[in-house]
């Protein structure tokens, strides 16, 4: 017995050990294959690397009109192994097991429009139909038109009989478009977001249409959100609220007026000739009433036809989101993310702080014409957006206000109270990334971004479209890298993110290329080696006054160059720094750019009403002021930091919070040693390279 209970305690011993280092063993390393969104993949499964030694290959392939773009691994890209020659629709990747660690990984890939991918559109009509599409690459040979149509792309086709002829038969992929019994003179078709072959077959017969008789009229009436077609006519349907049709004997017969609801409405009342329209007369589509067809047997005499229309159905009115962004010079309400239900209207009110006034309104990236402000100059106002059918943006920013007494003196900077950030905690930033109807943007939409992470935004331009503008936050990007066709694609990565953005890409119909010579002359900067470079960077984007183009850059700064070196860096982030009405606080000098930096409150002067333009100014001075210009752009979100600099102590502690946080951007750097040297005299080259490395953090 005693044997027996010696076993069972060693099996329980056993047990409770298998229990508490089960923990210990390590997890399997596990691949999750998946394909994205426009793609397949092979294979599309789940894998374990029992060993390091196992390795397995994976090929991604693009639907119709895409190319695989991007392959992540844990959001981390992948180098191909391969990519094919069409553009890049296959992609071939090989991931070992010694690439990941122990626990379970996600492969995936991303798809972008493919931009030399061609649809090709075949029509054959005889010489008596002409032909109208809206494309204008094609080729002809034997009476047969190709039509080469990019993908996605919008393609519209019209057939016509010449006098004296009427279409006898139109065929699509072999399938009739014709209403059987019908003079048909014209049909239209439309296909949208084209990727597949189409081929088109049409013929023409001779017939005295325009001597037969009419024989009876359609007059057709619509409400608001609905549109209407006519199948005997074979065309779009018509936004127009009344349409008259005439229909001549032969062509009378089987007419169908169909009316279709836009988003969320449906037809809910026809009247034919006064009345409510018979039952037996009405289909009805199944997706809830979106469409409704009334059918005429034989049209003879005059007949009316009306609809209205209203929200319901099967159908359940979506929830729109409506994002609102502004800077920190005014306030909206609401403000952030909205959702509203489809189809009704959507009001944001804006007011600008003490000092503003309304600088611009963008919907969806296009900049609207708004004109009803308030009669104060514009501090406040409202925008209504009518009727939602979409997710829309919009971002209302400010400006200072021109309105000054006349002969009232500047407001002091001290009285001036400029707007606090407060930092996003969160762990996940949203990034909203949209485009104009003219191209594409891959990602697009709502992306999530990690706190520090960064996202890469791809754009193409449809055909005959390039880039036009970047904007992030409402803030014009100047972005200068693209591809070599002439800015018709490119790429464009937001880094070091650390709050939402908003970004949106707009497109320009593309310019005439001409042979006109690229100026090749750089002027050459007196400044020393390792500032060469950077000098030339900042003159590539503007930053360089023009007091300081000739000047040896590796002198000592003064406060009024700074002043100037300021107000170039404002203009570059900003966009503009005409101030009309400023009046001159200083009586030591006259310097435009002097008052306009105590104005925005860079600088406070040395006295009341003294500006002392030609002192020098030391590192920490330069820090202080840099680190007002950046808060009063509205780019930095930092909290209070420490210093690390072995000469900390040595900081005036009006300065320390500036060149803490100046450090901490990586703005401003030591002189070697640690050591930061707060009273150093600042030279013009240093001023130089912190304002190009403001432009490159907080712009490129």
């Amino acid at each position: 017995m005693k044997k027996i209970v010696n076993v069972l305690i060693i099996l329980i011993l056993l047990f409770s050990f298998s229990i508490c280092f089960a923990d210990l063993v390590p997890v399997r390393k596990v691949l999750d294959i998946k394909p994205g969104l426009n793609g397949t993949v092979n294979p599309e499964a789940r894998v374990d690397f029992f060993d390091d030694s196992r390795e397995v290959k994976i090929t991604y392939t693009a639907d119709k009109g895409y190319v695989v773009g991007r392959i992540l691994l844990d959001d981390k890209e992948v180098t191909p192994n391969s990519v094919s020659k069409d553009g890049g629709t296959k992609k071939e990747v090989t991931i070992k097991a010694s690439d990941i660690t122990h626990g379970i990984h996600t492969i995936i890939a991303e798809y972008t429009i493919n931009p030399i991918y061609l649809s090709t559109v075949t029509v054959r009509a005889d010489d008596n139909l002409i032909v109208e599409t809206n494309i204008s690459d094609y080729e002809v040979s034997e009476g047969t038109t190709k039509y080469h149509v990019k993908a996605f792309d919008t393609f519209d086709i019209t057939v016509k009989a010449k006098d004296g002829y009427r279409i006898e038969s139109c065929t699509a992929d072999g399938v009739e478009l014709l209403t059987t019994g019908n003079y048909t003179r014209e049909i239209t078709r439309r296909y949208t977001s084209l990727v597949d072959d189409i081929s088109f077959n049409c013929i023409s017969v001779k017939t005295d249409f325009d001597n037969l008789k009419v024989v009876g009229t359609i007059t057709v009436s619509i409400g608001q959100h609905g549109s209407f077609f006519i199948s005997a006519l074979d065309s779009l349907p018509s936004n127009s609220h009344e349409s008259k049709f005439e229909f001549k004997e032969g062509s009378n017969k089987n007419i169908k007026v169909g009316f279709t609801g836009n988003t969320g409405f449906v037809p809910s009342q026809i009247m034919v000739d006064g009345e409510p329209a018979k039952p037996e007369g009405l289909a009805i589509s199944q997706d809830g009433g979106t469409i409704c067809i009334y059918e005429f047997l034989e049209v003879v005499g005059d007949h009316t036809i009306s609809c209205e229309f209203k929200k319901g159905g099967m159908y359940t009115p979506t929830r729109k989101k409506i994002t609102i962004s502004t800077d920190s010079f005014g306030s909206t309400t609401p403000t952030g993310v909205n959702e509203v239900t489809e189809g009704d209207d959507f009001t944001v009110r804006f007011a600008a702080k003490e000092g503003f006034v309304l600088d611009q309104i963008f919907v969806d990236g296009n900049e609207t014409n708004y004109t009803s402000l308030s009669k104060d100059g514009g501090t406040q106002g409202t925008l209504t957006l009518k009727d939602i059918s979409k997710d829309h943006l919009i971002s209302i920013t400010f400006k200072r206000s021109s309105i000054s007494p006349t002969n009232a003196p500047l407001t002091t900077p001290s009285s001036t109270k400029w707007p606090t950030p407060t930092p996003n905690l969160s762990n996940k930033h949203t990034v909203i990334i949209q485009s104009d109807t003219n191209g594409f943007v891959t990602p697009s939409g709502n992306i999530e971004v990690g706190d520090g992470g960064e996202v890469s935004v791809a754009f193409v331009g449809k055909t005959g479209y390039v880039l036009n503008q970047i904007r992030l936050d409402g803030v014009l990007v100047n972005y200068t890298s693209l591809s070599k066709d002439g800015g018709t694609r490119g790429t464009y990565v937001l880094e070091n993110v650390k709050k939402n953005h908003t970004i949106v890409v707009t497109f320009k119909q593309q310019a005439t290329v001409t042979d006109q010579p690229i100026p090749t002359y750089l002027p050459t900067y007196l400044a020393s080696d390792w500032a060469k470079a950077e000098m030339q960077k900042a003159d590539n984007e503007k930053l360089i006054p023009n007091r300081l183009i000739t000047s040896d850059l590796r002198s000592p700064v003064s406060r009024v160059e700074f002043a100037s070196i300021c107000m170039s860096l404002y203009d570059r982030i900003h966009g503009n720094s005409d101030f009309p009405n400023l009046i001159n606080p200083f009586t030591d000098t006259n310097d435009v750019d002097a008052i306009k930096a105590y104005y925005l409150g860079v600088t406070k002067g040395v006295s009341e009403n003294e500006f002392n333009p030609e002192s020098r100014i030391t590192r920490e001075q330069m820090s202080t002021m840099l680190d007002r210009l950046i808060t009063i752009l509205g780019l930095n979100y930092t909290l209070k930091v420490n210093l690390t600099f072995a000469d900390a102590n040595n900081v005036s502690d009006w300065a320390k919070d500036g060149v803490a946080r100046m450090a901490l951007l990586g703005l401003i750097q030591g002189v070697g040693d640690n050591t930061f040297l707060p009273q150093g005299e600042a030279t013009r080259e240093q001023a130089l390279a912190i304002s190009l490395r403001t432009v490159e953090k907080f712009l490129k």
